[in-house]
């Protein structure tokens, strides 16, 4: 299992950069990608990373959480990597409303 959430891991942090790399490339020039890649290829680029980094962050945290048990610990805290995880699936989950229906929808 280690292994899995090793490599859902490095998923996560590949798609997280390339997602923020083009949010910053499409800010800077967004006709350039738009003419590089196309409107439709763009759109679903996006949103195929954004529910690759929703999807492994939701797995990594519910592991987290299976791991460490809340009731185990002294005050039921939970850890700095369920934290961490969770609040990255919890934003990406928002922009996946945002940029899945986007994706299918625009003609």
């Amino acid at each position: 299992m280690e292994r899995i959430i090793r490599i859902l891991t490095v998923f996560l942090w590949v798609a997280a950069t390339l997602f923020v790399v083009l949010l910053f490339a499409a800010g800077l020039s967004f006709d350039f990608l738009v003419g590089l890649l196309g409107r439709e290829r763009l759109e679903t680029f996006e949103a195929v990373l954004v529910g690759t980094v929703a999807v492994c962050s939701g797995l990594i945290a519910w592991y987290e959480f299976r791991a460490n048990n809340a009731e185990e610990t002294e005050y039921g805290e939970w850890t700095g990597k369920a934290a961490l995880y969770s609040t990255i699936f919890g934003i990406t989950l928002f922009l996946a409303f945002f940029f899945v229906p986007v994706a299918f929808f625009d003609p």
